[in-house]
């Protein structure tokens, strides 16, 4: 039996009875199915197999393709996808069949995590977010690990080892000019303590400046008369530090 014909709703008045030789066919495109809409009750039994045809199906999404108004008894002992590149299982609920799309799977915890929270909006997803998901859906299955990573939360905490490495190229940049012509000029490190809110003035500002200090060559450079005043600013700091041990 093919409800329908094609995609389409086949009315049964009375009870619906599928032998362990009865065949249904369902045909199914991505928005909907053929459907067995029965007054009665249904009992199940035999092959069922969807027909998919091409598209964009939206995962963890159910499509109906049996209601049944006195209630669903017996399972289909074989189901048939067509398109096993779809993964689509059988749902049985009270009183309806349903074919489910799959949803989205992750291999690391945080893949997971995302993939659930993408399985759980998807259903009812509109806009922006449906084609974003739809196009994450038609992704070659060894993309969607990476994919599902890109959309988690890691990005964010890196944030943060990203400021400090730009950090460490300023602080660098700051000692090779304070140093240059001396090579007992003081650090970043030393410079952020001594100005008043040089750095922040807390502990975590001088340990980033510290990775200046620590980073920064100490090889005396010999640098042209046009640049006296950066040594007289180095020398100045130097004598600051020294008076104040």
């Amino acid at each position: 039996m093919t409800p329908g014909g094609s995609i389409g709703t086949l009315t049964i008045d009375g009870n619906y009875v599928q032998a362990a030789n009865g065949k249904l066919v369902v045909p199914v495109t991505p928005t909907a199915a053929s459907k067995l809409a029965i007054s009665g009750s249904a009992s199940l039994g035999g092959t069922l197999e969807a027909m998919p045809a091409a598209g964009a199906y939206l995962p963890n999404s159910r499509i109906a393709i049996l209601t049944a108004a006195g209630g669903v008894t017996g399972t289909f002992s074989q189901f048939i996808d067509d398109l096993p590149s779809l993964s689509l299982s059988v749902d049985y609920l009270p009183d309806e069949v349903d074919v489910a799309v799959a949803g989205f799977t992750g291999q690391t915890r945080n893949q997971i995590a995302v993939a659930n929270a993408l399985n759980l909006a998807s259903p009812t997803a509109t806009g922006d977010f449906a084609s974003a998901v739809l196009l994450a859906a038609a992704l070659p299955a060894a993309q969607l690990p990476r994919t599902l990573s890109s959309l988690g939360g890691p990005i964010y905490g890196n944030l943060a080892e990203v400021s400090l490495a730009d950090r460490r190229l300023f602080l660098g940049a700051m000692d090779e000019r304070m140093r240059q012509g001396d090579n007992d000029a003081p650090g970043a490190a030393v410079l952020g303590g001594l100005v008043p809110g040089g750095w922040g003035g807390g502990a975590n500002a001088l340990q980033m400046a510290a990775l200046g200090t620590a980073i920064s060559a100490r090889d005396a450079t010999v640098v042209p008369d046009g640049i006296a005043a950066h040594q007289r600013l180095g020398a100045r700091f130097w004598s600051i530090r020294e008076s104040s041990k």
